[in-house]
């Protein structure tokens, strides 16, 4: 349980850390006589726009392996062995 809270802990930490390197959040602080005021902004524009990035670029990513992947069938046809038939166990 310990472990998987620790998980949970890091992975907030690295999605904060993202975020605000990626400008998602902004952090501020104001300071008064007896409180200090901490706040956090989220940028919902930003977010949403490097979604769309991110969904743009794995579609891509995902039509160059469909295509690697149809090479690859089109030199090895379905029922076609790539080793010689001398290398063939019989």
């Amino acid at each position: 349980m310990k472990r998987f809270l620790l998980f949970l802990v890091l992975l907030a930490a690295c999605v904060l850390a993202v975020g605000y390197y990626r400008e998602w959040f902004k952090f501020s602080m104001t300071s008064g006589d007896q409180s200090t005021n901490i706040n956090m902004t989220v940028d919902k524009d930003k977010l949403k726009e490097d979604e769309e990035k991110a969904k743009e670029n794995l579609g891509k990513l995902g039509g160059k392996i469909r295509d690697q992947a149809g090479e690859l069938t089109k030199k090895h046809p379905k029922g076609e062995d790539s080793k010689a038939p001398e290398d063939k166990p019989q």
